[in-house]
């Protein structure tokens, strides 16, 4: 798949945040994660970018504020109409899978508990660097086993 492919491929973007309320020191962590990860390797479609930003919501009730901070990292889509092809789908888990590492000892070393959402949708939680079910078995290790397996159909001649 060609660059220019990748530029016409639907997107998805991962989102991690910081859970709990937050503070100078917490975003000052959560800009250096995103900081660290910018330089760490070469990304497909960019280096995560930082999140910082509120909203307001009003409603009968009163208003509400909604922060988030930490950052986006975007990825092609491997769920089509247009068929990713497996090596290009195993960079971007790669990619997903340094952000998860990086939270998960960001997590650890200053007791952080960061969520993680693919396109709006909740994909698990990371809590003193430890990643729950959902983003491990959920997202991680079912991606991977897919892959693996759609290899090991590849050279098999399996369906």
């Amino acid at each position: 798949m060609t660059m220019a492919a990748l530029d016409t491929h639907p997107r998805q973007r991962l989102l991690f945040f910081l859970v709990q309320g937050r503070d100078a020191s917490s975003r000052d962590t959560m800009v250096g994660l995103v900081s660290g990860l910018e330089r760490s390797r070469d990304w497909l479609l960019g280096p995560p970018r930082t999140i910082d930003v509120f909203e307001m919501y009003h409603s009968r009730e009163g208003d509400l504020r909604i922060d988030t901070l930490g950052g986006e990292l975007e990825i092609c889509s491997a769920l089509g109409p247009v068929a990713l092809p497996d090596d290009v789908d195993a960079v971007f888990l790669s990619e997903v899978r340094t952000v998860v590492e990086a939270v998960r000892r960001t997590s650890k070393d200053y007791g952080l508990c960061c969520g993680f959402e693919l396109d709006d949708t909740y994909v698990g939680t990371i809590e003193d660097g430890d990643a729950d079910a959902t983003l491990q078995l959920g997202l991680l290790d079912s991606w991977h086993e897919r892959l693996e397996k759609d290899f090991v159909d590849a050279f098999s001649g399996g369906a």
